[in-house]
């Protein structure tokens, strides 16, 4: 290749008029330095990179115009670092070199730059040839891209806050319902001179507000920001405990049957979060029986079968655990619906009537437990939700309830 003084650039037999439309006309720039990095030659597209026409074979006119070049994150390159100093200094291409153009005006240009080295046929370095591909408009749709993307993420995330605000102000009325249900009780018996139902009703109220206050460690406990107590208990009082707060806070519709092993295992649990997790599914439960039905509370002891291993991925078969199986009889589930439930936000209710971390909740804490989550429903048929604790190996004696 030759490096004439009218800007054309011949190789061999090329048709000299040919070649020269051809380079003149690429939809990349392209030029030429000789050895001293004075511009000799250069096309049509680079004159409009650098925004002006320079004057060929000036020996002021060097690189690519004597502009400021900066690296693609902006950061100024000094005179010695720029790709075309370096392939002079060391013969070896610069390929693929995102830098940004400062035109004489200020003005900038985002460009990838390949130089290449050429050399004589006696092996000498003659200059270089630097392809310069303008890259700008590309930069500046992924900016606005990247913009529209992070304004799109800001709306979810307002939308997401939104909806957890509304779900869980509805969560906490839902449990002062039963507070002051449970009081409003109270306050009745003591105007009848019923003090023994009153007491009762008042330990209602309070485990329902010990209940409500539970809920931010069971947003904590989702997120692992919380550490879990932990005490051997005998769950079958705590189940007890619940139905005697669910007859007073979700509604008269719904009837409770149980079905608790006399012999049941003891288990190492937060008793707290437990009792959130069970009364969530016992909510969920009311919810899908809108004209009424029966929640079933059943416990046992259960050796992790090979088909109920295939049921929960985190069973192991042989394993000893403490079965809690909250049952309903309402409207059931389709498959598609079942794959999703655990899923963050994800609700089948009105707006406002949840907030979609109910059961992600319930499933993060039994995961957290060392637990296991497992659900079976049918349309039309119900739904029975399985929490399976592991059973610990302490003695009885040593159980706190």
């Amino acid at each position: 290749m030759a490096l004439n003084s009218d800007r054309r650039i011949t190789q061999g037999p090329w048709n000299a008029r040919y070649s020269q439309d051809l380079i003149e006309h690429l939809p990349v720039g392209l030029y030429i330095c000789d050895r001293d990095a004075v511009v000799v030659a250069y096309n049509l597209k680079a004159a409009e990179i650098w925004g002006e026409t320079p004057v060929k074979g000036d020996p002021e006119v060097k690189f690519c115009g004597s502009h400021r070049l900066y690296a693609g994150d902006g950061t100024y390159l000094p005179h010695d670092q720029t790709p075309m100093v370096q392939v002079l200094a060391t013969g070896e291409p610069a390929l693929n070199v995102d830098v940004i153009v400062e035109r004489r005006d200020g003005s900038r240009r985002n460009v990838i730059a390949n130089v290449t080295p050429l050399f004589d046929e006696g092996g000498d370095q003659i200059g270089f040839v630097n392809c310069v591909q303008d890259v700008t408009f590309l930069r500046q749709r992924e900016e606005e891209r990247v913009q529209m993307i992070s304004d799109r993420f800001q709306a979810q995330k307002m939308e997401i806050v939104g909806q957890l605000t509304t779900g869980i102000a509805h969560d906490f009325n839902n449990m002062l319902t039963a507070v002051t249900g449970s009081a409003s009780l109270a306050e009745h018996y003591l105007k009848n001179d019923k003090p023994d139902h009153a007491k009762k009703h008042l330990a209602n109220a309070l485990r329902a507000s010990q209940t409500a206050s539970a809920m931010t460690a069971r947003l904590m406990a989702f997120s692992r920001r919380h550490k879990l107590g932990s005490e051997v208990i005998n769950v079958n009082p705590l189940i007890t405990s619940l139905i005697e707060l669910a007859r007073g806070s979700l509604g008269s519709k719904v009837l409770y049957k149980t079905d608790l092993a006399s012999n049941l295992w003891l288990t190492k649990v937060d008793p707290h979060q437990l009792e959130s997790a069970v009364f969530n599914l016992m909510v969920n439960a009311r919810d899908a029986m809108p004209a009424g039905g029966t929640i079933s509370i059943r416990t046992s002891n259960v050796d992790v079968s090979e088909q109920m291993a295939a049921k929960g991925s985190l069973l192991v078969t042989g394993q000893s655990c403490v079965r809690i199986q909250v049952s309903d009889t309402g409207t059931g589930m389709p498959v598609a619906l079942i794959e999703r439930i655990f899923e963050p936000f994800f609700t089948t209710k009105k707006e406002g009537k949840g907030t979609g971390l109910g059961l992600t909740m319930v499933y993060g804490y039994v995961l957290q437990a060392g637990g296991c989550l497992t659900v079976e429903s049918q349309e039309g048929h119900g739904t029975t939700f399985s929490l399976f604790m592991p059973r610990d190996v302490l003695p009885e004696v040593d159980a706190v309830i």
